[in-house]
């Protein structure tokens, strides 16, 4: 049976337009006396699990998050989070020792709150100050995408300083933007990166901006760009599906490839940013449905592809992660060439699917923070006020990673 194809109209190309006529974002970006200054690490983050604990009791103390049962009134203004009871688990028994007032409970088990009891008047007894190690660690677990916790993903630990760090802001949306290299963005990369962004937005009713946390930019000795599987290549960037991108900041100095090369980047920045940005793509509409469609309908199966439906350009050909993310650099940058009508249809087809219905042009506000004079680390308190509902009615199918 011969596919069917409708008449498509001409890809426009996205790119950055040298005037800045429709850029559809605005920077503000600090004025600084020469180059900006690196700050420590520790300054600008919070870094480990026992500073994340003073963090947390900080923010018990001061009600920025109210740790609750389910009957008790949810305070004014507060984000709502449920937390099974199920997921404060004693993993052993050294614990359990140090919480007297459980005795009878053994390593395995779960805590289970139930009204006036003397273990629940010891849980409300937190906002005294005193809360039990297990439940510190499940309310840590529960709040941690509000804290901005980069820690691991990012291995803060590997940087001593970091340049530049900006809020982009889309009305209730915001993404991190964080330089870890030596030296500033240049102005037009941000500008097109923050292109790519808004692009990237539009096409998916703001979505994609709910599913990525944060973009980093790091040195090109970072190990992330050196992997094994790289061979002699280093990468210009790489995302995962917790929602973080890293961009290699080489590329902001590179000249752009001819259109025959190995992958697409005959407009680096923009180019690796929107390829990135597929795979964030990818990844949410995965998430959402329990499945690959787009891949199955690039013709991958068990991780193999018939030849006839494989990219034009090498990298593309892969795996299917870097088939659709190459079709993605390739629409943004409206490139006929390179992208089949059946790409197009797929690709397009998985934006619609993660689209938000939320109709209109998004508008991009990019703040620069001054690191150095910051009232609060970044991760040290949630966005926004927290309630956390310790919900009996609700089950965990297993013990949380926390």
């Amino acid at each position: 049976m011969t596919e069917q194809l409708i008449d498509r109209p001409p890809l426009q190309p996205e790119l950055l337009s040298p005037d800045f006529t429709s850029q559809g974002f605005n920077l503000q970006l600090l004025t600084h006396e020469g180059l900006p200054q690196p700050v420590p690490i520790e300054s600008a983050f919070v870094l480990n699990a026992e500073d994340r604990g003073r963090c947390l009791d900080d923010s018990l103390a001061n009600g920025s998050i109210a740790l609750l049962e389910g009957d008790q009134q949810i305070p004014s203004g507060h984000k709502v989070i449920r937390l099974a009871v199920d997921t404060l688990v004693f993993e052993n028994s050294s614990e359990l020792q140090s919480t007297p007032f459980l005795n009878g409970l053994k390593a395995g088990d779960s805590l289970k709150l139930t009204p006036n009891t003397e273990t629940t008047e010891k849980i409300r007894g937190i906002f005294g100050g005193s809360i039990d190690y297990s439940t510190k660690r499940a309310v840590l677990g529960a709040v941690t995408e509000e804290l901005d916790d980069y820690s691991e993903v990012l291995a803060l630990d590997s940087f001593a300083t970091i340049t530049q760090a900006f809020e982009v802001a889309s009305g209730s949306r915001s993404v991190s933007l964080y330089n870890f290299d030596e030296l500033p963005i240049p102005t037009r990369a941000l500008q097109e990166m923050m292109n790519v962004l808004r692009a990237t937005s539009d096409a998916t009713g703001g979505s994609v901006l709910d599913s990525l946390k944060a973009i980093a930019v790091l040195p090109d000795s970072h190990s992330g760009f050196h992997l094994p599987e790289y061979g002699s290549k280093v990468a210009k960037g790489y995302a995962n599906g917790k929602g973080y991108i890293a961009i290699n900041a080489d590329i902001f100095g590179m000249e752009p490839d001819s259109p025959d090369s190995y992958s697409l980047f005959t407009h680096p920045v923009e180019n690796v940013l929107s390829h990135e940005l597929g795979h964030i793509m990818h990844f949410q509409d995965m998430k959402a449905t329990g499945k690959d469609q787009v891949s199955e309908e690039l013709g991958w199966k068990d991780g193999q592809q018939d030849q006839d439906d494989g990219f034009a350009l090498p990298y593309g050909r892969t795996n299917q992660l870097e088939h659709v993310a190459e079709i993605s650099s390739a629409l943004h940058e409206g490139n006929e060439r390179l992208v089949r009508d059946k790409e197009r249809i797929a690709v397009e087809g998985l934006r619609k699917r993660i689209h938000s219905n939320e109709e209109g042009p998004t508008y991009l506000r990019v703040t620069e923070i001054d690191l150095a004079h910051m009232s609060d680390r970044i991760g040290s308190k949630p966005k926004e006020p927290l309630a956390i509902v310790l919900d009996e009615s609700l089950t965990v199918a297993k013990e949380p990673m926390l």
